[in-house]
């Protein structure tokens, strides 16, 4: 069964803030230093789980 569409968009739109929040995070690092590394990471990983749902509630079956 297929969630509220109110619902998914209030989930994507927390996981925006929660990206955002990730970008500035990793812009106050050091850019030699590891934890920028380990932010961005877990950024790319966040970002790719995110288009991912995205994709399959704002535009199934594709285009």
């Amino acid at each position: 069964m297929r969630e509220p569409a109110g619902d998914v968009i209030a989930e994507l739109m927390a996981d925006h803030r929660e990206l955002e929040a990730l970008f500035r995070e990793i812009e106050l690092q050091p850019v030699d230093h590891p934890r920028r590394r380990e932010l961005a990471d877990r950024l790319s990983t966040e970002l790719v789980r995110h288009t991912a749902a995205e994709e399959a509630h704002l535009h199934p079956g594709g285009a």
